[in-house]
């Protein structure tokens, strides 16, 4: 009888360790965190006449993982210049940069503009004397 007990003691342990076990969870027995669940989605927009990149490189599915920090670099075409950045945070000594720690889902948007020249026009008569200007 004490044999017996003990045996469907036995069986009764292994069965409740069993059923524990199956409910725990399976991924990230390593005690590190789960990047997955601490990643977003960033996307990067433009609106033509230049190009942008972001260092460090966005990854072609452009999961990011939480607190990243990002350096968008934005490079006009010829005749054009950084209009506004949404998204990111301008940075004040270099309108063609901007930063962003990533906290979240986010599209980062650069928008260029054509150059506005200055120019004046200058009235000269015969003799050539300046006689008027006018601002364009």
């Amino acid at each position: 009888m004490k044999r017996t007990f003990t045996s469907l003691l036995r069986a009764l342990v292994l069965l409740i360790s069993a059923i524990v076990m199956a409910g725990c969870p399976q991924g990230n027995q390593n005690n590190k965190p789960d990047v997955k669940s601490q990643a977003y989605k960033v996307t990067l927009t433009k609106s033509g006449h230049g190009t942008v990149t972001a260092v460090p490189a966005l990854p072609a599915d452009g999961m990011v993982a939480k607190d990243t920090v990002l350096t968008f670099t934005a490079t006009p075409d010829a005749g054009y210049e950084v209009d506004t950045w949404t998204g990111a945070t301008k940075d004040s000594a270099d309108n063609n940069k901007a930063t962003l720690k990533v906290t979240a889902h986010i599209t980062v948007s650069v928008t260029f503009k054509e150059k506005t020249v200055d120019s004046s026009l200058l009235q000269i008569d015969s003799d050539g004397t300046l006689t008027g200007v006018t601002d364009k």
